[in-house]
């Protein structure tokens, strides 16, 4: 393991967080931009991805850190939603998952990885992202379709949306998973289980 941490005098590299947000090539020889961008993240730093996601449909499924965000002036199609102000259960937790779903014409590209899209997480530590991308589903591939890797995503994040998963991912977004063929994936999914953290001054559960 090479990797340099808190690294001294680093500016942020746009040209790093550009490539989850970047067309596959495998799929699509053009140039071609998102048409919807669904991101779950710790914090959201928009002056990360504006340049990204400018008048592109997204949504932003973060922590309700209401002071950091306090100043988000939103010029673009983004809608911030808190899982935590929705649900009582989750305010002693920390919101921390790093599922990004860029949506294009005829195929999804899905990245899940280390880093949040906030600055500290590009300027201060190495990142290591997994992504692949899922074509819509066509009489010719439909049989292909591994079933529980797809169950797995919607069920993850219908768990966190709850009642909105519909309003904000189905209709915001015009986003249905089920639409598309997860054929042979790379990866198992696997959703971490809370973490306790007990000590003098607090007590908290964290996904």
């Amino acid at each position: 393991n090479k990797l340099k941490f808190y690294k001294k005098n680093t500016n942020f590299d746009s040209y790093d967080i550009g490539k989850i947000f970047e067309n596959c090539k495998q799929i699509s020889k053009d140039k071609e931009k998102p048409s919807a961008c669904l991101l779950l993240t710790f914090l959201f730093d928009h002056s990360m991805v504006a340049n990204f996601i400018e008048n592109i449909p997204t949504l932003v499924v973060c922590d309700n850190f209401n002071d950091y965000h306090r100043n988000f002036k939103n010029k673009s199609k983004i809608t911030l939603y808190y899982p935590k102000d929705k649900m009582p259960e989750l305010r002693n937790m920390t919101f921390h998952p790093k599922i990004y779903i860029i949506k294009f014409k005829k195929y999804i590209k899905l990245v899940i990885g280390s880093g949040n899209l906030l600055k500290n997480d590009w300027e201060m530590y190495g990142n290591i992202f997994y992504s692949e991308c899922f074509k819509l589903k066509t009489q010719e591939n439909k049989n292909k379709d591994n079933i529980e890797f797809k169950r797995y995503l919607i069920n993850y994040i219908k768990e966190i949306m709850k009642d909105d998963y519909k309003e904000y991912i189905l209709k915001g977004l015009k986003l249905n998973l089920e639409d598309y063929v997860f054929d042979n994936p790379s990866i198992s999914l696997l959703g971490t289980l809370p973490r306790l953290t007990d000590s003098k001054d607090e007590f908290k559960i964290s996904y």
